[in-house]
């Protein structure tokens, strides 16, 4: 084997080692379009109060309140008080920026809109008992996900509970990865698995995939491993041998 071929199978070897670590990769400013500056007031619509004054936010306001704001003329769409109202969510990913954790603080529909997807979580009974919003913002490349659960009451009307949150991030496009989703049910549990972009280099792409204990309080990664790694120059897909439990 020659020593280019040496060099670039451990390139490969190197690259699938970190592809389902903890860390995450930081967006450069050349990666993405530079978004104007937030207005110094920010609008409080109707829609907004009518949301926060709910007694229990359902996933279905939620969602509707996004596909809505996308298409509103208002200067910005400030989510801040919506993460307050979520038990004071915040952004425990400490490798973001302070540039990158403002992205989750709202949108400017002139400029880029969030899109919102309903993912209903069914139990072994095929009941649903927990449905996930999943949003995504600049295509994919930031996504956060919402899970909620129904609770029925003694009037036999259902509210709502926040369970948790968790977020995701890669900066460069990956759309077959950034919008797959698929549940996995049985008789033990209910698993959400996604997949993300797992690193990538010259002329090199890596993909990976993990499995949330969805059902589980909070949610939980219990599985992440290597799909395969994409050879630009040739398209043709590596398989990893790298997985991690």
């Amino acid at each position: 084997m020659t020593s280019a071929r040496l060099s670039v199978c451990f390139f490969l070897l190197a690259f699938s080692q970190f592809a389902c670590g903890e860390s995450h990769f930081v967006v450069n400013s050349n990666d993405r379009q530079q978004e104007p500056a937030k207005p110094s007031v920010q609008v409080h619509s109707t829609a907004l109060q009518r949301l926060l004054d709910s007694p229990s936010i359902s996933p279905y306001e939620m969602a509707n309140y996004i596909k809505e704001s996308a298409e509103s003329d208002e200067e910005f769409i400030d989510f801040k008080p919506i993460w307050e109202r979520l038990n004071n969510l915040k952004i425990e990913d400490d490798s973001l920026s302070e540039e990158e954790k403002e992205i989750f603080d709202g949108f400017k529909p002139s400029f880029t809109r969030w899109q919102a997807e309903l993912i209903e979580i069914p139990d072994s009974y095929h009941q649903i008992n927990r449905v996930v919003v999943k949003i995504m913002i600049y295509g994919g490349s930031y996504r956060r996900f919402l899970i909620f659960k129904q609770e029925h009451t003694a009037t036999q009307r259902s509210d709502w509970t926040f369970i948790d949150h968790f977020d995701i991030s890669f900066p460069k496009p990956n759309p077959d990865a950034q919008q797959f989703h698929h549940l996995h049910v049985n008789d033990i549990g209910s698993w959400l698995i996604l997949r993300n972009g797992g690193g990538y280099g010259t002329g090199v792409s890596g993909e990976h995939e993990m499995w949330y204990k969805i059902d589980a309080e909070p949610p939980r990664t219990v599985l992440c491993y290597s799909m395969a790694l994409l050879h630009k120059s040739k398209w043709k897909r590596i398989p990893s041998r790298n997985a991690v439990t």
